[in-house]
């Protein structure tokens, strides 16, 4: 078990030596993720571990981070609580994903190496909602433009042309 978290990572040498890993990583260092943060700050604790099952290569973890986000509904901010656990096979084709189990979503893997950060900021941004919203969240009256004061009514064009044809008669 670790404390201090690696900068990359060697999934299948992981697996190999059925290691762990735990920490914090700050809520900042997170380029994709900030991009939907109010707020970056705070930390996301980490737990990883890898494994075999079978002939499938395991990565298994939790997340737990509080992210704010906008309010889609009132614009302001709102707390998403994450507490997500996932479930990673790692394979190095689409065709090898296609064949794994439902239970387990692909990590595929192109370089041998993979950023430790990337992985969690993937399951971070799997976890924030479409259209996040406070769960009671009451919108102010939505208006666009400006609003005119209540204009009177005017009067019926036709109104005069009724009344010359009534005289007429």
């Amino acid at each position: 078990m670790s404390s201090r978290l690696p900068v990359e990572i060697d999934p299948e040498n992981l697996v190999e030596k059925k290691s762990e890993l735990s920490g914090h990583l700050p809520l900042s260092g997170f380029v994709r993720l900030s991009e939907a943060l109010i707020v970056d700050e705070g930390e996301v604790d980490i737990i990883v571990s890898f494994r075999k099952d079978g002939d499938i290569k395991v990565v298994s973890g939790h997340v737990n981070a509080a992210l704010f986000v906008q309010c889609q509904c009132c614009l302001k901010p709102v707390c998403i609580q994450v507490d997500r656990d996932f479930l990673l096979a790692i394979v190095r084709s689409n065709e090898q994903a296609k064949r794994l189990p439902d239970i387990y979503d692909p990590l595929l893997l192109e370089k041998e190496r993979v950023v430790f950060s990337d992985l969690v900021e993937d399951e971070l941004i799997l976890a924030i909602p479409d259209i996040p919203r406070h769960e009671d969240c009451q919108p102010e009256q939505l208006t666009f433009g400006d609003v005119a004061p209540e204009q009177q009514a005017e009067p019926n064009p036709f109104a005069k042309l009724a009344k010359l044809k009534s005289k007429e008669n």
